[in-house]
């Protein structure tokens, strides 16, 4: 398993919620769905799961420009997809 790079340690980790308010009011749901899917990455804690605003950054950016998210810079759900509970 590679680690975080450090940077990412010093960044805070967002709740589904907070994301869904930062992409214009996507709701939780819809945002866990996402991550679920693989087209946004995903940090799982426990039974927690939380999001790096720089992984939603790429993922979108990826998004924008044609690509597949999840590819060339998401950190979690390219090697280990995790399933999320209900």
């Amino acid at each position: 398993m590679t680690p975080f790079p450090p940077s990412s340690l010093q960044e805070p980790l967002l709740t589904a919620g907070q994301v869904g308010a930062l992409l214009g009011g996507i709701p939780t749901n819809t945002v866990l769905q996402y991550a679920r899917d693989g087209r946004l990455p995903c940090v799982r804690l426990g039974k927690h799961v939380r999001f790096l605003r720089s992984d939603v950054a790429t993922a979108l950016e990826a998004l924008r420009d044609g690509r597949p998210p999840g590819v060339n810079g998401a950190r979690r759900s390219d090697r280990h997809p995790v399933p999320l509970r209900r």
